[in-house]
């Protein structure tokens, strides 16, 4: 009777082993990171990157702002900003609504999988070499100091009815 006891609870660590890692999620299985400014009054997406494509809405932003008529351009092609997602942002979700605590603005980080799970986050500084590897990827992409060759976006014609 104690080694089908000891048994079963062997099985069942097992099983709990899987459960903890769930939520955490592969680098190479990210779909989508978008980074986006949460307002008082408009949502602004900045950035949205996928597995073959990054697309910045409104052109390249300096560091004080981005151009609010900008024409839309992006990269097609291969990119591996994906290895530089800290692992923070892939374990868990961490976003605090701004309107909701303080009225003030903030930027949205959403990391999703394949699979369409996604964790969001706080956009902002740390000390965390990982995270200051992340932000400065992201900052040369974003002022248009990055090895990548961005092109306005095509969109294809609208069909003639």
């Amino acid at each position: 009777m104690k080694v089908k006891n000891i048994f079963c609870s062997i099985f069942i660590l097992f099983l709990l082993s899987f459960t903890v890692k769930a939520d955490e999620f592969n680098r190479q299985d990210i779909s989508t990171l978008t980074i986006e400014h949460i307002g008082r009054s408009k949502h602004v997406v900045f950035m949205k990157i996928t597995t073959n494509s990054i697309i910045i809405p409104h052109g390249f932003c300096t560091d004080k702002q981005c151009p609010k008529d900008g024409q839309e351009i992006q990269y097609l092609g291969h990119h591996d900003i994906f290895k530089f997602v800290p692992e923070i942002y892939l374990s868990r979700s961490n976003f605090f609504h701004p309107e909701l605590y303080n009225g003030r603005s903030t930027i949205k980080v959403d990391i999703c999988i394949t699979d369409g799970r996604c964790h969001s986050w706080n956009y902002g500084e740390f000390d965390d070499k990982e995270m200051i590897l992340f932000y400065d990827k992201l900052k040369q992409i974003r002022t248009g100091k990055s090895e990548y060759q961005f092109h306005p976006k095509m969109t294809s014609p609208m069909p003639k009815v």
